[in-house]
């Protein structure tokens, strides 16, 4: 990565902005101490994205396919073989056959007649 491409030369003028501001805006630190630790930011932010670059690399480059050997004809083959509508089975039959247990009025209406349910003390 060049040392005076966008990418860098904004991460150096980001990481060394309080001094530039306090440099050139407020003049409460001398202009040659801004420019110089703009010039330490701009070597620290070479290196750093000189190293993620180094690490990721460049993306590789599209191998051209050999006509009438593509993946695509294959795919395009199966996508013609499937049938066009898809079938969804039926809900019902399921639905019809789970056990509905007792109704919510007898479990809320008390003890049962056998005696087996606890009673409240009043």
């Amino acid at each position: 990565m060049r040392m005076l491409s966008a990418p860098v030369l904004a991460g150096a003028v980001l990481a060394s902005s309080p001094a530039l501001y306090q440099g050139f805006i407020t003049r409460t630190v001398p202009m040659e101490d801004a420019g110089s630790r703009f010039a330490v930011a701009l070597v620290i932010a070479w290196l750093a994205m000189s190293a993620v670059a180094m690490l990721v690399g460049e993306p590789p480059k599209p191998v051209p396919a050999a006509e009438g050997s593509s993946a695509d004809a294959a795919v395009d083959a199966a996508v013609d073989a499937a049938p066009a509508t898809a079938t969804v089975a039926d809900p019902a039959p399921i639905a019809d056959t789970m056990p509905l247990g007792e109704p919510i009025g007898e479990l809320s209406a008390g003890p049962s007649a056998s005696g087996g349910g606890a009673t409240q003390a009043a």
